[in-house]
């Protein structure tokens, strides 16, 4: 599993900016990032990065109110019904969808998606047992590093991949 910030953000116009601005002067990468309004006075973020800790560092430092998440990050083909496998498989097993983002790949015809689900560690297992390649926070943190030649998810996750 990936842990991901979920960021609750004011919502008025500048907001993510400074939360952007304030993990770039930490300079934190931003390998995935999903932003909602969640109608109301209030809106979040949730994002995976190239440093945790100093995303951390900043975001307390702003005092920006957030929370960590374990979130599953699986490849997918991208293609027209390339994550169609993935939501068929969860249907199957009665396993809810509770958050899903994507995001497009450096490996040729692949994208990744990043959900929650009803039954996190349920859903690890069956996507271990059907053949889904999952990225986990070990690639992600070595992305950030530099190919190491070891780990293929390195290359879906470049050092210049979003932001």
């Amino acid at each position: 599993m990936i842990e991901q910030l979920r960021v609750r953000l004011p919502n008025q116009p500048g907001a993510l900016a400074r939360m952007v601005s304030a993990l770039a002067e930490a300079k934190v990468d931003m390998k995935a990032l999903d932003v909602s309004d969640r109608a109301g006075d209030f809106g979040e973020a949730c994002l995976i990065v190239s440093n945790q800790a100093a995303a951390i560092a900043a975001l307390e430092s702003t005092d920006h109110d957030f929370s960590v998440e374990a979130t599953l990050c699986v490849e997918v083909d991208d293609r027209v019904g390339g994550l169609a496998p993935v939501l068929k498989t969860l249907e199957a097993e009665g396993i809810n969808v509770k958050q899903l983002y994507a995001f497009v790949s450096r490996v040729q015809g692949k994208s990744v998606a990043v959900l929650q689900t009803s039954e996190p560690e349920k859903t690890l297992e069956l996507f271990k047992r059907k053949g889904f390649y999952l990225l986990s926070q070990r690639s992600i943190d070595q992305a950030s590093r530099g190919p190491d030649g070891n780990d293929p998810v390195v290359d879906h996750l470049g050092v210049d991949f979003i932001w």
